[in-house]
């Protein structure tokens, strides 16, 4: 039986995330009960003023039990969807609810 929690599995997939990409200088996680929510900030991700998902079934052979979504942004929209002018996808709340889980040492 499956005892992982979403937070514990999106905690996982953020490091995996940020070890494998170093343009990655934050990730937020949108808190849900039933699905890993993730917003990858990157000096590399181009501005298009979007907030999109990429959405992903549970993958358990590799240890991810739950559907996952991620946004990747870059720097100034993630500025803009902590001030309010850039809203998060529809049911992810509100940005100060977001919990930063990973940032990189500059």
């Amino acid at each position: 039986m499956n005892t992982t929690s979403v937070e514990q599995n999106a905690m996982e997939l953020a490091q995996t995330h940020a070890e494998g990409e170093g343009d990655i200088l934050e990730i937020y996680m949108a808190i849900s009960e039933n699905e890993i929510r993730l917003i990858e900030v990157a000096e590399t991700v181009g501005t298009t003023h979007e907030v999109l998902p990429f959405q992903f079934d549970p993958q358990p052979a590799e240890g991810l039990f739950f559907p996952i979504s991620i946004v990747m942004v870059s720097v100034e929209e993630m500025e803009k969807i902590m001030n309010g002018t850039l809203p998060l996808p529809d049911g992810w709340g509100v940005p100060d609810r977001l919990q930063l889980i990973f940032r990189r040492e500059r």
